[in-house]
């Protein structure tokens, strides 16, 4: 869901561990998760297979593809050696997630 420019979704409706899609200006999808009082803006499609990600979960500070199970730190993206998503910089301004330019 793009609300405006880089504005991504509300900060109000992330649930705790609960993926929520995303699209960026560009229209690249990523995926809006919130853990531990903290949020994360990552890649939205998996690299093993391109699983939409915002339709897994998050177990042990990971967010885990829905459809193999390939699972990626949300503080960093990364799965294994040499591989890895991309984590994108945000803000939370009035309200709303926001990547940072």
């Amino acid at each position: 869901m793009m609300v405006d420019g880089n504005v991504l979704c509300d900060a109000a409706g992330l649930d705790d561990g609960k993926p929520v899609a995303a699209k960026d200006s560009e229209g690249r999808d990523l995926v809006v998760v919130g853990h531990a009082g903290r949020i994360h803006v990552l890649d939205g499609v998996c690299p093993h297979r391109g699983a939409p990600l915002a339709e897994g979960w998050v177990a042990d500070g990971c967010l885990v593809c829905p459809w193999h199970g390939w699972s990626f730190d949300v503080k960093t993206g990364k799965h294994a050696p040499g591989v890895a998503i991309s984590v994108h910089a945000c803000s939370v301004v009035d309200g709303k997630v926001r990547l940072k330019s």
